[in-house]
């Protein structure tokens, strides 16, 4: 009896691991985010798959450079076509002063972005030259 439910229990986790995972593996997704010819530093950098799959973040250092992450513990970006959005603002009021954060990217490049991009699968570059 203990042999035939251990199993019965193995094919079930096994179809619910199978089923909950993508077949694809992420694209690894860097690169550089400049802003009138200058590195643009603690940017957020978001990449949404046109397909309604999880999206990927990354945050640009002092020298503009950014990493995408699909989650904490995984790098990368679903592979496919993305829009791409890049904020220097949090997208919400500051709570303590009531104050609307200011955005200082020009609308095309974030709520209305236009932006796009199709990742491949593999490691790849992706910069951003962006102009007011």
């Amino acid at each position: 009896m203990n042999i035939k439910y251990s199993f019965i229990l193995f094919f079930i986790a096994s179809l619910i691991f199978i089923t909950g995972c993508d077949n694809s593996a992420p694209a690894g997704v860097s690169g550089t985010v400049r802003f009138e010819g200058q590195p643009l530093a603690g940017a957020t950098v978001t990449f949404i798959p046109v397909d309604d799959s999880r999206s990927s973040v990354g945050t640009t250092n002092t020298n503009g450079k950014y990493e995408l992450r699909f989650s904490a513990s995984m790098k990368g970006a679903v592979v496919g076509e993305h829009q791409v959005e890049i904020r220097t603002a949090p997208t919400e009021i500051d709570r303590e002063s009531k104050e609307k954060i200011i955005e200082h990217l020009p609308e095309k490049y974030n709520n209305k972005t236009e932006l796009k991009v199709t990742l491949k699968s593999g490691n790849q570059t992706i910069d951003f030259d962006l102009q007011p």
